[in-house]
């Protein structure tokens, strides 16, 4: 598919969502890659392992991958002969290791329950082993603990002798009467990693011994004395053993992640695989997802679809406006939208900030995330198709450099997707027709939609033109919509109706808004008659659609009312037979 939609659509911002909920950079690299596929078979399956993950996370509390990290750096530098990992390193591919058998043992509990998800962490492999020698060498802290080999136990026994008899004959040389003069301050310290005790640089020959220092002022050196030189040399080579042993230890773990290196770099691919999942799940669970039935044939039915970016900014809003105590909470507006069936093409019409490019980009970003895996904010009972291509024409993106006017650019775009469009493509076209002389750019919009009409594709378009409306309706297989505006309050009210042409309301809002009424006359003496009989069709076929959805509402109310008595009536009978039965047999027993 091509990349240009993705950006044009804000599915980036999608992608960049989900790899914020990944636990890992495992996660966060796939997400970065999401990328939407053709493939109805891949995508229902998918789709399937959504629907199981959004139930781990709801019914079960989730996946256990507290712990997971990124090791693919440290295997590649595992996998060279001779290589020794370092104690935090080690510590990683263990945390790592960890979730590979938690999350074994996880679904094993549900396997019946979650059978996808379950296959996919079956494949998992579990060390064990390397976990156990390195939770028993190191710890969470990156030291290395005494019970790694008994040699290392050993060995650490002796420097802390040593270190012991170290500090009872500097301590007697620091109380000794002999020195008191001599002796700067009654500490023990280190210089050149071994053992001093500070004395007067003006009386540093009372104390035999090497200075290892001195000072940064001069008055004091920092003094070896000759009865500890042979026990630091000891301690030295000590230390030196503990540091040989200490690599020996790393260097053995090491060398036994070597050689499982192959399974634990499947394993680490199917951790990441778990990870997007788990992140994917998430989002669907955060915009209340519902996964729609597909099919190929260019058919789509949203149900109370919402647009997801929309929705989660909508969501923060609220959020924040929650911790500042501030109440009437936002609420997105969902709009019913279908193409596919008797027509292929929608042409949708309406004032400007009423809601027609959202629709326009709620069906193409839909599109997109179905066909990455996810589920989508629709109702039950929504359908959607898997295309081959989506496109779009969205935004007035002027080319300085290329010397593009808006209407060049538009037709620039254009002309790349008829190029590249087949019959199992999706058309989004925005404000088809602007950005030039009103009646030429009528007339091309007419020409383009004709032309995608005939080669089959699913084409949405927005418009200002009425004369597009117009050849919309008298067109067989085309549609128009509108975008409702409430004159009363000035304000769209963001519902999508298809069927309806829609206007801009432009004199009516100038009126509303006070304009001077000689100015409003005026202007509709300079419009187009045929275009005052267009807006008047409309308006009357607004009015009509608006009793009709009254008296269906009052025939709905009047529905459930009489349901609600027959109910109840039905109640009554059973209640009487009841104690009619009940007579009856207390008369049988007299």
């Amino acid at each position: 598919m091509n990349t240009d939609i993705e950006q044009i659509l804000e599915f980036d911002k999608i992608r960049n969502t989900i790899a914020g909920l990944s636990v890992s950079e495992l996660g966060k690299s796939l997400a970065k890659n999401l990328k939407p596929i053709s493939d109805i078979i891949d995508i229902e399956r998918m789709l399937d392992i959504i629907s199981e993950a959004k139930r781990i996370n709801i019914v079960e509390g989730g996946f256990p991958l507290s712990g997971l990290q990124d090791i693919r750096q440290v295997m590649k530098k595992a996998s060279i002969v001779g290589t020794i990992l370092e104690p935090l390193e080690l510590l990683n591919v263990a945390s790592t290791m960890r979730v590979a058998r938690n999350l074994r043992s996880f679904a094993k509990e549900f396997f019946d329950k979650y059978p996808i998800i379950y296959e996919i962490i079956d494949n998992l492999h579990t060390f064990s082993d390397i976990e156990e020698s390195v939770s028993s060498s190191i710890d969470h802290e990156g030291n290395i603990l005494d019970s790694a080999s008994p040699e290392l136990y050993r060995i650490r026994r002796q420097i802390f002798a040593v270190r012991e008899r170290i500090t009872r004959q500097l301590g007697s040389i620091l109380r000794s009467p002999d020195y008191q003069t001599a002796i700067q301050e009654d500490v023990i310290t280190l210089r050149n990693d071994r053992y001093v005790i500070p004395v007067k640089q003006n009386q540093r020959g009372s104390v035999p011994g090497i200075t290892q220092g001195r000072s940064a002022s001069g008055i004091t050196a920092f003094v070896e004395p000759n009865a500890v030189v042979e026990l630091n040399n000891e301690l030295q080579e000590l230390i030196s053993d503990e540091l040989i042993e200490i690599r020996r230890i790393l260097g053995d773990i090491t060398d036994r992640i070597r050689q499982v290196i192959p399974q634990l770099q499947n394993s680490i691919q199917i951790l990441a695989e778990i990870d997007l999942i788990n992140a994917k799940s998430l989002l669907c669970v955060k915009l209340g997802t519902t996964r729609p039935e597909l099919n190929q044939n260019g058919y789509i039915n949203l149900i109370k679809a919402r647009h997801p970016i929309l929705q989660m900014n909508i969501d923060e809003r609220n959020r924040l406006n929650r911790e500042n105590n501030i109440q009437n909470p936002e609420k997105i507006v969902p709009i019913d939208f279908y193409i596919g069936d008797e027509f292929n093409t929608l042409v949708i019409t309406g004032p400007n900030t009423g809601g027609k490019t959202v629709a326009l980009k709620t069906v193409g970003l839909l599109t997109l995330m179905m066909q990455t895996g996810l589920h989508v904010p629709v109702g039950d009972g929504s359908k959607m198709s898997v295309f081959n291509e989506v496109f779009a024409d969205i935004g007035d993106e002027q080319s300085i450099e290329q010397n593009l006017s808006t209407f060049s650019s538009h037709i620039t775009r254009i002309n790349r997707i008829i190029k590249q469009l087949d019959d199992s493509s999706l058309v989004l076209l925005d404000e088809l027709g602007a950005g030039t002389e009103p009646s030429e750019g009528a007339a091309l919009g007419m020409a383009i939609l004709d032309y995608l009409h005939s080669r089959g594709v699913r084409t949405v378009a927005t418009t200002h033109h009425d004369s597009l409306k117009a050849h919309v309706y008298s067109s067989e297989g085309m549609e128009n919509a509108s975008v409702a505006f409430d004159l009363a309050t000035l304000k769209p009210t963001y519902e999508l109706r298809i069927g309806l042409p829609g206007s801009s309301n432009a004199l009516k809002i100038a009126d509303r808004l006070g304009l001077p009424k000689e100015i409003i006359d005026n202007a509709k003496e300079h419009l187009n008659p045929n275009n005052i009989q267009i807006a008047d069709l409309i308006s009357n076929v607004e009015e009509m659609q608006k009793e009709l959805e009254e008296q269906k509402k009052i025939a709905e109310e009047r529905t459930i009312s009489a349901f609600k008595t027959q109910q109840a009536h039905e109640l009554l009978l059973r209640q009487l037979k009841s104690s009619k039965k009940e007579v009856e047999r207390e008369a049988l027993t007299e």
